[in-house]
């Protein structure tokens, strides 16, 4: 149910996504954009990630405890964002320099995103799945509802952060309301009065703040600092159009690599005395999910910008070229969504931190040198694309090698699938330079995606497994 109902939220998200797209303008959805990248990093760090610490502790009376004190960082937080909105900054620092008023809700929006995540991880500890999924979609589809009513009224670019807030409250109204029959409010508001509690939890959970706050504030970072540094140094329009492809190719790929690995992973991590018998199961899925996610990128890779022109309108043009160039590095990064339990599984966190963190340091150099200083975007979006490669590539290669796989047929069904994507996406591009229709063009790739496929089954079923 838990999975069912992250997959149905994140397709009402898309869903959403595109409405929003039809009845906003990119300069819009740009600033929204930034908006959630700043949200995003905020929260990586405004509970200092003593949440995850809620399923594991022992003690249910300090489980109490942990909510007051994860609710006192989050409001610490929470109020110095709201120093750096409301009060009078220079222009360079402030975000009125390319948001308007449009940021005014940030700090409320970092708090209840922050009271979501404790009361989903709550639920979790109670073991309330079927709530939280409830909570999910219904946070999706408030926000979605908001949004899109508010924008036949008003299009503008504080309605969408307004929609986004109201959904957020959504959620977390129903996480209570499953909450109360297991959690005592008195209890609950005891908790923040408990200060002598706080320091012996801080030092016993103080793993989550030391090392998990700062491997998710570096993935926030690694697509959050991108949007923000386009719209501060280019313009609202590209980092709407960044984002906008992200979100619409990665997620929808993401889905069932993440579904499965919210499963299968939980199953490894309970059985890893027999953790060789994983390789094949690993393999054919990775090979299954590649083949399977290969025509439709071959296709983005040609008609993306076609695409979003067609659907969309000339203004999210920029999107679609986005989309041509990043498509195959969200494919390939999306085959290895949920290996970070991999790394939790085995407890090779201090790996999958390096990796994030060289990762997010990277990525955001690179943006600053050909954004702020080179003003290339064309350039931009390349290096990002090359690098999220290159990433989604170390990601697979050390979760193998750390798991005692084979690493040489790991590398060999990434390169399978990466290989089969670019011929088929040749074989489109010949077509239409040869004067052929798009319908066409696309039929002869279907034909070749096919053979190929057919052709090489057995091979990559049996000698890259």
């Amino acid at each position: 149910m838990l999975v069912g109902g992250a997959a149905f939220a994140q397709l009402l998200n898309l869903a959403g996504t595109l409405a929003v797209a039809r009845i906003y303008g990119l300069h819009e959805y740009g600033i929204y954009a930034i908006f959630i990248a700043f949200q995003t990093l905020a929260i990586s760090v405004a509970t200092l990630r003593f949440e995850l610490a809620l399923v594991v502790e022992q003690s249910e009376a300090a489980v109490y405890d942990l909510y007051g004190l994860s609710t006192y960082i989050l409001t610490a937080a929470s109020l110095i964002l709201a120093a750096w909105v409301y009060l009078p900054l220079p222009s360079g620092i402030s975000p009125s320099s390319f948001s308007g008023d449009s940021f005014l809700l940030l700090p409320f929006s970092v708090f209840f995103a922050g009271q979501y995540v404790l009361l989903g991880q709550w639920c979790v500890r109670v073991g309330m799945f079927n709530q939280f999924a409830v909570a999910a979609t219904s946070l999706a589809a408030v926000t979605v509802a908001a949004q899109v009513l508010g924008g036949l009224l008003a299009p503008a670019a504080p309605t969408l952060m307004l929609g986004y807030t109201v959904g957020q409250i959504a959620g977390i109204v129903v996480l209570w309301l499953g909450l109360r029959k297991d959690v005592s409010l008195q209890s609950v508001l005891t908790s923040l009065t408990r200060f002598g509690s706080f320091w012996p939890l801080m030092r016993r959970h103080y793993r989550f703040a030391v090392y998990q706050m700062p491997n998710s504030l570096a993935g926030a970072a690694y697509v959050g600092a991108p949007a923000i540094i386009l719209g501060s140094a280019i313009s609202a329009q590209a980092a709407g159009a960044f984002s906008f492809a992200i979100r619409m190719i990665f997620q929808p790929l993401a889905l069932l690599p993440t579904a499965f690995g919210q499963v299968v992973f939980s199953k490894m991590a309970r059985s890893l005395d027999r953790l060789r018998e994983w390789e094949r199961p690993l393999a054919k899925v990775y090979l299954g999910f590649g083949l399977l996610f290969a025509l439709p990128c071959s296709i983005v890779m040609c008609f993306g910008e076609d695409l979003a022109v067609f659907f969309l309108g000339e203004q999210w043009r920029l999107a679609g070229k986005m989309a041509e160039v990043m498509v195959l590095p969200c494919v390939m990064m999306a085959l290895v969504a949920g290996y970070d339990r991999i790394y939790d599984n085995i407890g090779a966190q201090r790996v999958a931190f390096i990796l994030s963190f060289c990762s997010a340091g990277l990525m955001v150099a690179g943006v600053l040198f050909t954004v702020s200083y080179l003003r290339d975007v064309e350039l931009f979006y390349w290096f990002f694309s090359l690098l999220h490669l290159a990433y989604a590539y170390a990601w697979m290669f050390f979760a193998m090698m750390l798991c005692g796989f084979s690493v040489s047929r790991a590398s060999g069904r990434w390169l399978a699938v990466v290989l089969l994507v670019l011929l088929v996406a040749a074989t489109i591009t010949a077509v239409t330079a040869l004067g052929g229709s798009a319908l066409f063009a696309i039929a002869a790739g279907v034909l070749v995606y096919a053979v190929s496929v057919l052709m090489v089954r057995g091979f990559l079923m049996t000698r890259l497994q």
